[in-house]
């Protein structure tokens, strides 16, 4: 039965699968840009395979602000814009939030710095 191991390190999630005498890693990075932003970010990451991707963006305290995606998508480069607005649509203040993307057992997250 196969063995998955779930590592953290800065951006980059690590999920090393291991079958038989064979092992495969999976790195899931999340590339932030601009940032800082005044309007809009683009979220971009690498899928090695097709799985289920949730990315939400928290405030600094931790509260949930916007849900950006939740589905599924296909292996390969996957990119995401925030507008800068939450659930509501309304825009956020200036200040500091925090972009989680989970890809199955992965997860990583980045630093997202908002410009009046």
């Amino acid at each position: 039965m196969p063995a998955a191991i779930s590592k953290f390190a800065g951006f980059y999630g690590v999920e090393v699968e291991e079958t038989g005498s064979n092992q495969v890693a999976n790195v899931l990075s999340l590339s932030i840009n601009p940032n800082p932003f005044p309007r809009t970010v683009t979220l971009a990451y690498n899928l090695s395979r097709p799985s289920r991707v949730e990315c939400e963006i928290f405030d600094a305290s931790g509260r949930r602000i916007r849900e950006l995606y939740a589905g599924s998508q296909k292996s390969g480069s996957q990119s995401l814009t925030w507008d800068r607005k939450d659930d509501r649509g309304r825009a956020v203040n200036a200040g500091v939030y925090f972009a989680c993307l989970t890809s199955g057992d992965m997860s990583t997250q980045a630093k997202l710095v908002v410009l009046e």
